[in-house]
């Protein structure tokens, strides 16, 4: 008799978004994993952020994954922005885009709030 199986980790079944939202201040809301497969839309999203405002203000509470190509986008923006650790904040990273954070030291770059 055949039992059913657990589905199978499927990478494309993993979903992403990263879009603007703009009203009283801009923020770019990520949702999923932010990995080699998604980098390229989430620098993308960044960039056209970085257009509008000179403070990136990153909703991350359903972040879920990131990787050092993701916390590359976050170093680029920070040097775009002159260096200014108030300039890039990073609301409700999950523990583990925090811990990513931490390691990599890029935490210090940035302003992180829990909300």
């Amino acid at each position: 008799m055949l039992q059913d199986q657990p589905p199978q980790d499927d990478r494309s079944a993993v979903i992403f978004e990263a879009r603007i939202e703009r009203g009283a201040e801009l923020v770019v809301i990520v949702r999923g994993e932010i990995d080699l497969a998604t980098v390229a839309a989430f620098s993308a999203v960044i960039d056209e952020a970085l257009l509008e405002t000179s403070c990136l203000v990153l909703d991350l509470s359903e972040t879920t994954f990131l990787d050092s190509t993701g916390l590359s986008v976050l170093v680029a923006a920070h040097r775009t922005l002159r260096y200014n650790p108030r300039a890039i904040v990073l609301r409700s990273p999950s523990d583990f885009v925090r811990r990513a954070l931490l390691v990599s030291g890029v935490d210090h770059l940035v302003t992180i709030q829990d909300t």
